[in-house]
């Protein structure tokens, strides 16, 4: 199942945050740590008419495990279904460095470590530090991070690692990136010591911006 899903049929904004845990007296105790079977990790997801906001946040460099993941088992998903062109879908990744968001697929398909998806504006941040790994037994259409927008934007911290798929002949991974913006207007902007591995046959790529209306622009290292 999901471990945290936050859901609205109406019209309110989804907002999902993410942050360590403390003591009584405000000192640090852990990191959050979201462990599950199947399913997704964590889901903000907006479907009301209109012009909406799904948003999720992270305040620290928290983990993220999907075991036994099955086809759509997703890291961290905002999502805005309403159609407006004038929503918004993000997720902001701050804080210390670190983290590892792991999607444990075998042969799975359309599995992610991050995705925003709106007809409007779609936006993934990371912070530095942060290492995403997908389906290490291979599969179809994976992804460490996709954006899908009007205006799609994904960009990732410094000393940021993303490890997709497998050279196994049985469960080969086909059509995967490590990073993918895709939208009318499709940007990809990737920090120092950024580092991509996407293993597999057929259909591959680092990272992809794929823009059908307007500009792709990638971006690598600091600028």
């Amino acid at each position: 199942g999901n471990g945290v899903f936050a859901d609205s049929v109406g019209n309110g904004s989804v907002l999902v945050v993410l942050g360590n845990a403390t003591t009584s007296t405000g000192a640090f105790k852990s990191i959050y740590s979201i462990n599950t079977t199947g399913g997704s990790g964590v889901i903000a997801e907006q479907s009301g008419a209109g012009n909406q906001t799904a948003t999720v946040i992270s305040t620290d460099p928290g983990n993220i495990t999907v075991g036994n993941a099955t086809n759509g088992s997703i890291g961290i998903l905002a999502e805005v279904t309403g159609g407006g062109t004038g929503s918004v879908a993000s997720v902001t990744m701050t804080g210390n460095l670190g983290g590892v968001i792991s999607i444990q697929g075998n042969g799975t398909n359309n599995n992610f470590g991050i995705e925003a998806f709106s007809n409007g504006t779609a936006t993934v941040t990371t912070n530095n530090g942060r290492t995403i790994n997908i389906d290490p037994q291979g599969g179809a259409t994976l992804a460490g991070v996709l954006v899908e927008g009007g205006v799609a934007t994904a960009t990732l911290g410094d000393s940021n690692t993303i490890n997709i798929g497998s050279g196994n002949a049985t469960t080969a991974t086909v059509n995967a990136a490590g990073v993918a913006a895709v939208g009318p207007i499709a940007t990809v902007n990737a920090g120092n010591g950024t580092s991509i591995n996407v293993t597999g046959s057929t259909a591959l790529s680092g990272i992809l911006a794929d823009a059908f209306a307007g500009n792709a622009t990638v971006n690598i290292g600091n600028t």
